[in-house]
């Protein structure tokens, strides 16, 4: 793939990102992170990691995601989770978002798989929003 091409997928996927983070924080997502796994893995260029406070929220914050992405026309290639409100993965091939429980996130742990990758940076008014419901629990 051409320099140009990769950069241009990388704004696209970056784009997908920004937009799964901010349905998770309208839906009231805990400690909600986007890392750019780009440059450590060939998986995904980004992960979008977020919390629920119950199995309810969970599926109610992945449902919300599904919902936001389609409407920019981006369809998950796959779906798992949602059933047992545990940990929800939607998988959209360049983006990966990871709905967890917050005791489910603490045993599987990827913020700290993940902790050399580059965080995402927000825009100011997701970032203020992303602070109030910030545990801290992740060191996000």
């Amino acid at each position: 793939m051409l320099v140009a091409q990769k950069k241009q997928v990388q704004s696209e996927s970056h784009s997908v990102a920004l937009r799964a983070i901010q349905a998770a924080l309208e839906q009231k997502a805990h400690d909600v992170v986007g890392v750019h796994v780009g440059p450590h893995t060939y998986v995904a260029d980004y992960y979008v990691i977020a919390s629920g406070t119950s199995d309810r929220h969970v599926r109610g914050i992945a449902e919300r995601i599904r919902k936001e992405l389609k409407e920019i026309g981006e369809q998950p290639n796959s779906v798992v989770g949602l059933e047992n409100g545990e940990w929800a993965l939607l998988d959209y091939g360049d983006v990966v978002v990871h709905v967890f429980f917050e005791g489910t996130r603490t045993f599987y742990n990827l913020d700290e798989m993940w902790k050399k990758a580059d965080k995402i940076s927000l825009p100011s008014e997701l970032e203020s929003q992303a602070q109030k419901l910030r545990t801290g629990m992740y060191g996000a």
